[in-house]
């Protein structure tokens, strides 16, 4: 019989409301949600238990939102608080382990199997972290362990009786009936359905975000290739921020005309997340990559060896002005990628 894993996971619910009232305390017991008011066609980012119960949801119409509840206050993301409220996580996980995945809206894995000597208990320590969590952080987590990452994620959040029904007997079924019904794919529905998930949690600087773009017609047209590399660019940029993420290492994949691959990469001494920085970078890696007087048909563009971005200013160098990227970010994660586009990009139709 193998070892059994210990896997808890931290949901931060409305994580970015629970930031926003941390921040300002006024907000607390309060209808409002988070959004950006002074832009047209926004839509509620995220709400409060109040505004939830009022009848108010994640992705609504932000006018829509004010005119169902009378005086809901409309708060700007806290971005910044977002940021530190996620590196605060990524400490006081990491004091129990170092094998931490942390997601999206501070949803964190922490795997403490082999620590009970150092820790005790598993279930303890992870009594510990929720109220670390709660008391530093200002925030009220859900915390859940379980023998895998499936099994605590569910426990996380509030499961509707009909989906238990559906997965109940889903569960029951042999493995010949669940292939007839479902196919090759209905395997892996059942285990899941009886809470097997052998994933075991990631390490962040063990993942990667990858882009890529195939030419039609191929091109050696350095307009038309500029252009594709700032939209790989602004893609893997844009999921990287999102993430809360930066950039240690750039791979960038170039196959012409004869299906020849070549491939560079650069190592960089200080994780970078800035659209320009890494469009630097990868035209550089392109000028490295690219077969002279060929015509270029595919190009892969990978971001790795992630981690948490270093708060630590250099006192040397002038602070990169950000705000011009974050008003893009923004702009993008309220209404698509598609809304705004560098010239470089549109004329090159990536």
């Amino acid at each position: 019989m193998g070892l059994i894993r210990h896997i808890v996971h931290i949901n931060v619910t409305g994580f970015a409301a629970q930031v926003a009232v941390a921040h300002d305390r006024t907000l607390a017991g309060r209808a409002f949600v988070v959004g950006l008011a002074h832009v047209p066609r926004a839509v509620v980012m995220d709400v409060s238990p109040e505004a939830f119960s009022e009848g108010i949801t994640r992705g609504m119409p932000l006018f829509a939102a004010l005119a169902r509840v009378r005086g809901l206050i409309v708060v700007p993301p806290p971005t910044e608080g977002q940021t530190k409220v996620a590196s605060a996580l990524w400490e006081l996980a990491g004091a129990l382990s170092p094998q931490i995945e942390l997601g999206p809206r501070a949803h964190l894995y922490l795997d403490l199997t082999g620590t009970r000597m150092l820790h005790g208990r598993a279930v303890d320590a992870a009594a510990r972290l929720q109220k670390l969590v709660r008391t530093r952080c200002g925030l009220e987590p859900t915390c859940a362990l379980a023998p895998n990452k499936l099994v605590s994620r569910v426990a996380t959040r509030v499961v509707r009786p009909l989906g238990f029904v559906a997965i109940r007997q889903l569960a029951t079924l042999d493995e010949a009936l669940t292939v007839a019904a479902l196919g090759a794919a209905g395997l892996k529905l059942r285990l899941a359905a009886t809470g097997v998930d052998p994933t075991p949690v990631g390490r962040i600087d063990e993942q990667q975000l990858t882009e890529s773009l195939l030419l039609q017609p191929d091109t050696c047209d350095p307009v038309q290739l500029s252009g594709a590399l700032w939209g790989l660019v602004e893609a893997l940029g844009f999921s990287l921020r999102t993430r809360e993420l930066a950039a240690g290492r750039v791979v960038l994949s170039v196959t012409d005309c004869e299906q020849k691959e070549c491939q560079r990469q650069a190592t960089l001494r200080e994780p970078v997340r800035r659209d320009e920085e890494l469009a630097a970078i990868a035209m550089g890696l392109f000028a490295r990559a690219a077969p002279a007087r060929l015509r270029i048909r595919r190009l892969v563009l990978t971001l790795s060896a992630l981690s948490l971005p270093r708060r630590q200013l250099n006192l040397f160098a002038p602070a990169a002005d950000g705000s011009l990227q974050d008003a893009l970010d923004d702009l993008r994660r309220t209404h698509g990628m598609a809304t705004i586009r560098r010239g470089c990009v549109l004329a090159a139709g990536s």
